[in-house]
């Protein structure tokens, strides 16, 4: 009865351990920023760039000058164009707390 009750303990003990052990792991994977920040150099002006279906208008702005955009991880597409014409176009992938560009 007595290696019984034991045998019980170590195995109540070692289950909450394998628990613990999971949603701590669960929790440090999904710890940091959600939001990712993209840091874009721009070098064509009087240009139209759009990320994921949002439109950022490009005036004379010096070289300089970058556009920050906040975006979610997982993946985005950039494209730049003027006048109906395409100058640039770039598919990218960020991971939460990444800073891309």
């Amino acid at each position: 009865m007595l290696i019984r009750e034991a045998s019980l303990a170590i195995v109540n003990r070692v289950g909450a351990l394998l628990l613990g052990g999971a949603f701590l792991w669960q929790v440090v994977e999904h710890v940091g920023p959600f939001q990712c920040e993209a840091v874009i150099h721009v070098s064509e002006s009087n240009a139209d760039m759009m990320i994921d279906n949002v439109t950022y208008r490009v005036g004379n702005v010096p070289r300089e000058t970058p556009i920050v955009c906040e975006l979610a991880p997982g993946q985005h597409r950039l494209i730049m164009h003027r006048s109906g014409k395409l100058l640039y176009e770039k598919e990218f992938s960020l991971k939460p707390g990444e800073e891309p560009f």
